[in-house]
C-alpha cells in the first residue's frame, strides 16, 4: 500500500511539470456501458485503497450515484479533502476537473457517469400529424436542469410519447446498472427498461455549452464550502458581501461578522468536506441563483448541526466579481 501511495505521488511531480493530463477513463473499477458520437456511459466504482492516476476531465459530465461510498479527492496541489455520498444523487461536474481519486468505504461507492462529447446535440421539435406528446410528459419530475441536460425521474407508463432530444436512460434492475441510448426522434410507448419500473433519463441540450459565468459560480460554490470546512475566513471575507447573512435549516440567521467569528474561534467547526449535489444555476442579469442539495458534518458550541440539507445562494456581480449575498437551507428528508 505503501508504494502504491508513493507512486500517486510521484505522479503529482511529473505531472506538475506538464499540462497534459490523462483521461479519467477507463481505469480500474471503470466499465464502459456504451459508445457513440454523442456520449461515452461509464460504469464507475471507487474501490477501497486503490487511487486513480491524476487525471483531467475533458468533458462536461453528468451522470447518477446508484449506491453510497466516500472518496478521498487529492487536488493538483496536494490538498486533500474526504467526500461522503449517499446514493440517488445526480451528478454534474464541468470539463477541466482536474485531480486524484481514492475510494475509502469497504462497500464502494458506485455511479454511473456520462461524458458529453459534444458542445450541443441538435432536437428534432417539428411533430408529424398525429404525434405522440414529446417526453417529459407526465410521469417524470425534473431533477436537474441546466444550459447542457435535463435530468428526470421517470415512472413507466404505457402512453405514447416521442423525443424531441437526444437521451441516455439510466435504470437499476437489483444492483446492477444499465443504461441506453435513446435518439432523437424516437417515438414509443415506453423506455427500454427492462423488468424496472423506474429510471432517470437524462436529456441532452441542444444549447451551447456552459457559458464562462456558470464556470465561475461552480467554482464559487466550491470555493465557499472549502473554505467553511478549513475555517478559511480570509477567503470567506473575500467572496461574502459585509451585509451577507445566512439562515440555517433550524430557523437561525447569522450576520456575515457571526459566522466568520465562530468558524475563527472554533464555535463553529465543520468535521470533512461539504459536498453538493443536483445543482442548478440560473441568471438574472448580474445576479446568478445557484440550489442544490448538501451534505456536512458540523457542530456549533458542540451542538449538532448540517447534514442533509437543500440550499439556495444568491450571488450579484460587483466590479468585475461574483460576491455572495445571502445562503438559505432548510433540511433535506432522508
Amino acid at each position: 500500500m505503501t508504494g502504491l501511495r508513493s507512486c500517486v505521488v510521484l505522479s503529482f511531480v511529473i505531472a506538475a511539470q506538464s499540462t497534459s493530463y490523462p483521461p479519467p477513463f477507463p481505469r480500474v473499477g471503470a466499465t464502459k456501458l456504451f459508445d457513440n458520437d454523442r456520449v461515452q456511459v461509464w460504469n464507475v466504482s471507487w474501490p477501497k485503497g486503490a487511487p486513480t492516476p491524476l487525471h483531467r476531465h475533458p468533458y462536461d459530465m453528468t451522470g447518477l450515484y446508484y449506491a453510497p461510498g466516500d472518496r478521498l479527492i487529492t487536488a493538483v496541489d496536494g490538498t486533500k479533502r474526504a467526500v461522503t455520498t449517499p446514493a440517488g444523487g445526480i451528478v454534474w461536474q464541468l470539463k477541466g476537473v482536474t485531480h486524484v481519486e481514492e475510494g475509502t468505504s469497504d462497500v464502494p461507492l458506485r455511479a454511473v457517469m456520462i461524458e458529453l462529447k459534444q458542445e450541443g446535440y441538435p432536437a428534432k421539435t417539428d411533430a408529424p400529424a398525429g404525434a405522440p406528446p414529446a417526453f417529459p410528459g407526465t410521469s417524470t419530475k425534473s431533477r436537474l436542469d441546466n444550459a447542457r441536460v435535463a435530468v428526470w425521474d421517470y415512472t413507466r407508463t404505457s402512453s405514447p410519447h416521442r423525443h424531441t432530444r437526444d437521451a441516455v436512460v439510466v435504470w437499476l434492475e437489483g444492483q446492477t446498472a444499465h443504461a441506453v441510448f435513446t435518439p432523437s426522434g424516437t417515438v414509443h410507448h415506453d423506455e427500454a427498461i427492462g423488468a424496472a419500473s423506474k429510471a432517470i433519463v437524462f436529456e441532452l441540450k441542444e444549447g451551447a455549452a456552459s457559458t464562462g459565468a456558470e464556470h465561475e459560480i461552480h467554482a464559487m460554490e466550491q470555493q465557499w464550502n472549502d473554505a467553511r470546512a478549513k475555517a478559511d475566513v480570509a477567503t470567506l471575507d473575500r467572496i461574502l458581501v459585509d451585509d451577507w447573512t445566512v439562515t440555517h435549516a433550524n430557523g437561525t440567521t447569522d450576520t456575515k461578522a457571526k459566522y466568520l467569528a465562530d468558524l475563527k474561534s472554533g464555535a463553529r467547526k465543520f468535521s470533512g468536506s461539504v459536498t453538493e449535489s443536483d445543482v442548478s444555476i440560473r441568471f438574472y442579469g448580474d445576479t446568478a441563483v445557484a440550489a442544490g442539495s448538501s451534505q456536512s458534518t458540523v457542530a456549533l458550541n458542540g451542538q449538532a448541526q448540517g447534514g442533509a440539507l437543500h440550499f439556495t445562494r444568491v450571488y450579484v456581480k460587483r466590479n468585475g466579481a461574483w460576491k455572495m449575498i445571502v445562503s438559505h437551507a432548510t433540511q433535506r428528508p432522508q
